[in-house]
């Protein structure tokens, strides 16, 4: 009988022992619906293998892509770059290349924006939806901002914006400190907030933010000297609507915004990465989580894990599981919910009994 050792994901506000040891009853193989990673059968490495050999054979690229190049990345890339978002997001002024800066994926582009426009002796608080991506946690707070994450409340149409202009109001008397820690510079500008937010297909919900909601937000980062940080990975992986433009976008852009090209060229799913489901009472994530590995060898997210540090007043953890839909093939997630559903009539039935 195989023992599988889980160790509590980071970040986790359960206060259970750090190491869980889970029995596996199954012989069957094991269905990961946890794993985040596009399947290895979408990527496309001969693609980028040809690409890489056709870029390094021209003298132009080799200079300045092997050499230190410029600060913001290779000039002809950021052009080729600002044309394709021109033509996608169609808005009233062509972008310039000039506004693009080419990094090595769009979480150290999230720690480059901090260390430049948020100093902790002066920036307040990194506001952000109550369930979030939950890897960009750490990067807020080894920017500086421990303990000073502060989660939104959301419904169908994203972040509650009363919630959020109440809070910064409330903040907006405590006396700003006069000296920051960095140096000032032309480009710098030191913002009071941070307010951070995924758009389009949110990770783990999956809400996309209303169009009156985007705009709120905009009036209230004005009026409250806070800075909108778009993690806008998912803009492109979506299906056209019928009472949208051609091409599938109807919103326009705000900045500074982080676009993932990984997420665009791995080939991975044009629709959704997953789905959040509330769990019936008196059901919780955690020994559902527990039974569907013990079980049938299946794994799915804890709810837990989106949760904000230092939320104490979220119910989230408790009511969802999030399943993804990237790693497995299309048998597997049948398979997979399959199982899931067993449990979960399981868990029910002992409940009533």
């Amino acid at each position: 009988m195989p023992i599988r050792a889980l160790v509590d994901l980071p970040y986790s506000v359960s206060t259970s022992s750090c190491f869980l040891i889970v029995l596996s009853m199954s012989s069957t193989p094991c269905i990961n619906l946890l794993k985040g990673s596009p399947a290895t059968a979408r990527l496309p490495t001969q693609r980028l293998s040809d690409a890489a050999v056709s870029a390094l054979s021209k003298l132009e690229v080799t200079v300045t892509g092997l050499d230190y190049g410029p600060d913001e990345g290779h000039f002809p890339l950021r052009t080729h770059l600002a044309e394709w978002l021109t033509g996608y997001y169609k808005p009233s002024q062509l972008i310039k290349a000039d506004r693009i800066c080419v990094t090595g994926g769009a979480s150290q582009n999230l720690s480059n924006i901090l260390q430049v426009f948020t100093d902790p002796s002066q920036t307040r608080y990194i506001w952000m939806p109550q369930a979030s991506y939950h890897l960009g946690f750490r990067i807020f707070e080894d920017a500086g901002f421990y303990r000073r994450l502060r989660a939104v409340s959301e419904d169908e149409e994203g972040m509650d914006m009363e919630f959020l202009e109440r809070a910064l109001a409330k903040d907006g008397a405590v006396a700003e400190r006069a000296e920051g820690y960095k140096h000032p510079e032309s480009y710098r500008k030191i913002f009071k907030h941070v307010i951070y937010c995924v758009p389009n297909f949110s990770n783990p919900t999956g809400i996309t933010i209303s169009l009156r909601r985007r705009e709120a937000l905009v009036r209230l980062a004005r009026k409250f000297n806070a800075l909108v940080i778009c993690d806008d990975v998912y803009d492109f992986l979506h299906w056209p609507a019928t009472h949208c433009s051609d091409n599938g976008n109807s919103w326009g852009s705000i900045l500074p915004r982080v676009v993932d090209l990984d997420r665009t060229l791995d080939g991975g799913p044009r629709d959704s990465f997953g789905n959040v489901i509330k769990l019936p009472q008196p059901l919780t994530a955690r020994n559902v989580t527990e039974r569907a590995l013990r079980e049938e060898n299946l794994m799915v997210g804890n709810g837990d894990l989106f949760v904000v540090p230092g939320d104490q007043f979220s119910t989230y953890q408790d009511q969802r599981l999030r399943l993804c839909f990237v790693w497995e093939n299309e048998r597997e997630l049948a398979e997979g919910v399959s199982r899931l559903e067993k449990v979960l009539v399981r868990m029910l039935n002992e409940e009533k009994s």
